[in-house]
């Protein structure tokens, strides 16, 4: 049998599992089962038990926002292939007993999403190894501080984005077992974990991962980030993926194979806390979008892009914007360029700026490039690429070279 997903879950009793409840209990007491008036008022506890198994547990629980304990361990859970949404919106979930094992599991994800009272959880029970899709898992459970991942086995996941997105209370895991090899999707998957201040991903294989965007955005107290053995030949996406790290000061990325990364944006916007980053071994023949790459990195001395290939970049919008720590700057070829518009606004410690090879050609957009410029300073360029207008923006002690 297939028993469609329920919108509500009163609509569950009327339309789907109603003839399958075998024992109801509602805060304690069994109640008849076709006492709906019960269900509809809410209620904070619920046991059943059920005459036939289950192939799906999708959205059961969906947005009863009363629930606060919930006693699975009794369900016969050896065909249920879904727990998708199961929980969503149970923003007062407190506890949930699990069934002892599910063998045939692969869908859990959104499982928790909005769980806004759930503070810890044992997920010993999906050891299956089937799971595909965690996707959303933990998302916005924001009182969570402990998981028991026990045997949780994550082989065949494909899709880990958004796992633990905005588990704000979240100060550590153990993620030593996780199988990632098969994992495509890694995108926020640790976004807005702002009480995290370390992480252990030594163990992680990400050779298959496609999309790694806003995947540490919002981890506002980590300090160091260790990614040697991070595999990125086949991330197509970084897009704010250390976006908001306010603290980290140590960033290891000298690995990282970016030969089919397209979008950069926001890549380490608000780094606020690093002084150097060495980028001079990414391939960026790829990458259309450097905008705010380094947007508010406002401790940034110093960082190496001469090796970058940039034929098919397009933006660079406020790349270096509010970076007032800057000294000095390369800038590489922007002939496919169209939006540099304050490109380096606000970088007033900027005592030397190479715009040899900036290629004005196609570009259309300036506004704001050269705002907020410190008194004085040397700036190169090239007059047959260069709009010479543009040296009109520069505070009056500047001086020029021509190339």
């Amino acid at each position: 049998y297939y028993y469609p997903s329920p919108t509500n879950f009163t609509k569950i009793f009327h339309e789907t599992y109603i003839d399958l409840i075998k024992t109801l209990k509602i805060d304690g007491e069994e109640v008849e089962i076709n006492n709906t008036k019960t269900l509809e008022e809410g209620f904070h506890k619920i046991d059943f038990y059920f005459k036939k198994k289950l192939r799906t547990l999708e959205n059961f629980f969906f947005k009863v926002n009363t629930l606060k304990e919930v006693n699975l361990a009794n369900l016969t859970s050896t065909k249920i292939t879904s727990t998708s949404d199961m929980f969503n919106g149970c923003t007062e979930l407190e506890v949930v007993d699990f069934a002892k094992y599910y063998n045939n599991i692969i869908n859990i994800s959104n499982m928790f999403t909005d769980c806004h009272s759930l503070t810890s959880i044992n997920l010993d029970a999906f050891s299956n190894g089937k799971i595909k899709d965690v996707y959303g898992l933990f998302s916005r459970a924001y009182k969570l501080t402990s998981i028991d991942f026990g045997n949780f086995n994550t082989r065949s996941v494909l899709n880990m984005s958004n796992l633990f997105s905005e588990c704000s209370a979240l100060e550590y895991f153990d993620l030593k077992k996780f199988e990632t090899n098969k994992v495509t999707d890694m995108s926020n998957m640790f976004y807005g974990c702002s009480s995290l201040s370390s992480i252990n991903l030594i163990n992680f294989n990400t050779e298959n991962v496609i999309h790694m965007n806003g995947m540490f955005d919002g981890c506002k107290k980590i300090k160091f980030l260790s990614l040697e053995n991070f595999e990125t030949k086949n991330v197509e996406n970084m897009f704010l993926m250390f976006g908001d790290c306010f603290e980290l000061d140590d960033l290891k990325i000298k690995n990282f194979n970016t030969e089919n990364v397209k979008d950069m944006f926001g890549m380490f916007k608000n780094c606020k806390s690093l002084k150097e980053i060495d980028i001079s071994h990414f391939n960026t023949k790829k990458v259309i979008d450097m905008g705010d790459m380094f947007g508010n990195c406002s401790s940034l001395k110093n960082v190496n892009l001469a090796n970058l290939n940039t034929e098919n970049l397009i933006y660079i919008t406020g790349m270096f914007e509010d970076c007032p720590e800057l000294e000095s700057l390369y800038i590489f070829d922007t002939k496919n360029v169209i939006d540099s518009r304050y490109l380096l606004y606000n970088c007033s410690s900027l005592e030397y700026i190479d715009f040899s090879k900036f290629d004005m050609s196609n570009m259309e957009f300036t506004e704001g490039i050269f705002n907020g410029l410190g008194y004085n300073g040397v700036f190169k360029y090239n007059p047959e690429i260069f709009n010479e207008s543009l040296l009109n923006l520069f505070p009056e002690n500047w001086s020029f070279i021509s190339d």
